[in-house]
């Protein structure tokens, strides 16, 4: 998992969180997609992963292999730090990458993207 930092502030949620501790107005229910839902690649093959929150600032984003190393690699970018690049391993199957943002360390929201590596 990638979290780049654990002390924030969201912007649109007037919360702050920094090292556990929250105050009141932190989005439980926040709402956010993950790009592409779902993929199929080559062996080898490579794509980008985007997560985009909808109203309001995330700076901690989370992207992990469920499968871990066995299921590709992920490179996350430094410049934007809410998106992945996946580069599919070299055996044949269906992996699961897990893909969102950390509100604070309790409160952790993933979807799962399904790869199909061909």
């Amino acid at each position: 998992m990638t979290v780049r930092s654990l002390c924030w502030v969201g912007l649109a949620t007037t919360a702050l969180a920094c090292g556990g501790v929250a105050v009141p107005g932190v989005n439980l229910n926040a709402e956010f997609s993950v790009r592409p839902e779902s993929a199929a690649v080559a062996t080898g093959g490579s794509f980008e992963i985007q997560v985009v929150s909808q109203g309001y600032h995330v700076d901690s984003y989370s992207f992990r292999l469920v499968e871990g190393a066995d299921g590709g690699y992920l490179n996350v970018n430094p410049l934007y730090p809410n998106r992945a690049y996946y580069t599919a391993p070299s055996t044949p199957g269906t992996y699961h990458v897990e893909a969102g943002f950390v509100e604070d360390p309790e409160h952790t929201h993933l979807k799962t993207i399904d790869i199909t590596v061909q």
